[in-house]
C-alpha cells in the first residue's frame, strides 16, 4: 500500500516530497487505512476502488495558482451578477475515475439538479474543481463527454474550460453553464473544511451572501464534495431559497 499511495502522490505533486506515512490519513469509505505495510490482497482492494489520502493541512501543496487566481475571478463575477433565478453547483475534488455514470452524475451534474432547473427556468452555473481535469493521460468519461454538453471556451492550455447544455438552451428553457478548473486546494480534506463555506481562501457565505436576502426566492447556492455514494452533511452546505435547495434534491444545510 505505501509503494501505492507513494506513486500516486508524486503523479499528483511532482517534485515535492511525500510526508511520512503516519501523517497521512488512507481511508477507504468511512474505513481509515491505519498500516500502509500491508499489501492490496490483505485488505482486500478491489480493482477500480477509490482510495482518499488527506495531507497535513500545513504541508499540503498547491498548484497551478494562474488557475487559482482565475477561479477566484469567476467566483467573484458569479457572486457578483447572481440574480433571483439562478443556482449555482459548485463540487470539489470531482473527477471520476471511472467509478460509473451514477458517480459521475452525482457529483458533476446531479439528474434531479438539472431536471428541477430546466423545467423552472432557473439558470444552473455549475463549477467543478479538480487536478486531475488537465491531466490528458486519463481518458475516464466525465459528464462534458456527453453530446449534449458543447465545449464554449477554453484557456490555461485547457486547465479551465467552459461548456452549456445545449438541450435546455435550444429549448429557450434555461442557460446552463459547466465551468471545469484544473486546480487543487488547500481547504480540500477528507471531511472538507468547513464543509466547503471556503474555496481558493474565499468565504462563499460572505461572497453570495446577497442569497440571505429575503427578496431572493429562485436562488441558491450549493457548494462541497459529493464524492460518496451517501451525501454526508460534514462535506456540503447550502445558501438560499429553501424551497429551491429541497427541489434540485438536496436537503437545506445547515438546516
Amino acid at each position: 500500500m505505501d509503494a501505492i499511495v507513494r506513486r500516486a502522490y508524486n503523479a499528483a505533486y511532482a517534485g515535492s516530497t511525500m510526508p511520512a506515512a503516519v501523517e497521512l490519513k488512507v481511508s477507504r469509505g468511512s474505513k481509515v487505512l491505519y498500516n500502509l505495510s500491508h499489501t492490496v490482497a490483505e485488505l482486500d482492494i478491489r480493482e477500480n476502488e477509490t482510495l482518499n489520502v488527506e495531507l497535513p493541512r500545513t504541508m499540503e501543496p498547491m498548484r497551478d495558482d494562474g488557475v487559482l487566481d482565475t477561479l477566484r475571478r469567476f467566483l467573484r463575477v458569479s457572486a457578483g451578477e447572481l440574480g433571483d433565478g439562478e443556482v449555482t453547483f459548485i463540487s470539489v475534488a470531482c473527477f471520476d475515475n471511472n467509478h460509473g455514470w451514477d458517480s459521475i452524475i452525482r457529483q458533476q451534474c446531479p439528474v434531479q439538479l438539472l431536471r428541477y432547473c430546466v423545467n423552472n427556468g432557473i439558470d444552473l452555473n455549475i463549477i467543478l474543481i479538480d487536478p486531475a481535469f488537465a491531466d490528458s493521460s486519463l481518458k475516464y468519461p466525465q459528464i462534458y463527454d456527453q453530446q449534449e454538453w458543447r465545449l464554449l471556451s477554453q484557456e490555461d492550455d485547457g486547465k479551465v474550460r467552459q461548456y452549456s447544455y445545449t438541450p435546455s438552451v435550444s429549448a429557450g428553457a434555461c442557460d446552463v453553464w459547466l465551468t471545469v478548473f484544473s486546480a487543487s486546494l488547500s481547504e480540500f480534506s477528507m471531511e472538507l473544511r468547513d464543509k466547503g463555506k471556503i474555496i481558493a481562501g474565499l468565504s462563499m457565505p460572505e461572497m453570495f451572501a446577497v442569497l440571505q436576502s429575503s427578496t431572493i426566492t429562485r436562488s441558491c447556492l450549493i457548494c462541497g464534495c459529493f464524492a460518496f455514494p451517501e451525501l454526508n452533511a460534514r462535506q456540503y452546505f447550502t445558501l438560499g431559497a429553501s424551497e429551491v435547495i429541497k427541489g434540485t434534491g438536496f436537503a437545506v444545510n445547515p438546516p
